[in-house]
């Protein structure tokens, strides 16, 4: 297995009984699911300090007979996905009136910054490069790919 296989945020499957869950995941039907590691916050900043890797949640995908049509699309998909990310993130720091009634909000915010730096969320293939790299590595390892491509061979420029 490969460094993400033990990443933190997977989450395991026990039987109904004995099993114990967190208050988001009963209401949300799932009582059977819990965090892997009870100190996931610990492994997981560990993780990254070593690899640089902040598991990717999602991924944007357009059709290369599209793109080659409107080789436009790429860079403003990225532009719109940014400015989307910057404004949902902007009013969380805003003390004077917080966006979100969580206590600790903001040493939660300065926490993150300190471990991943000031884009968090980073987007864009230089950022997301050991993620990517390691990903590549692995589905050639893994026999789901032919031969080892590199994240460079997945992404058209933008900028």
């Amino acid at each position: 297995m490969g460094e993400g296989a033990h990443s933190a945020a997977q989450q395991r499957v026990r039987g109904r009984k004995g099993g114990t869950a967190s208050a988001s995941s009963e209401n949300a039907g799932a009582s059977q699911i819990e965090r892997l590691f009870p100190n996931y916050r610990e492994v997981e900043e560990d993780y990254y300090r070593r690899t640089k890797i902040l598991p990717i949640m999602h991924t944007v995908v357009i059709r290369k007979d599209v793109y080659n049509a409107h080789p436009f699309i790429a860079a403003s998909l990225y532009r719109a996905f940014c400015d989307s990310r910057d404004r949902a993130l902007a009013p969380l720091y805003d003390t004077d009136a917080l966006m979100v009634s969580l206590p600790f909000l903001i040493d939660h915010i300065e926490h993150s910054r300190r471990i991943f730096g000031d884009d968090v969320w980073a987007y864009g293939l230089e950022p997301n490069r050991p993620a990517l790299d390691a990903l590549c590595r692995y589905v050639h390892e893994q026999g789901l790919a032919p031969r080892r491509i590199t994240p460079d061979d997945l992404f058209v420029p933008v900028e």
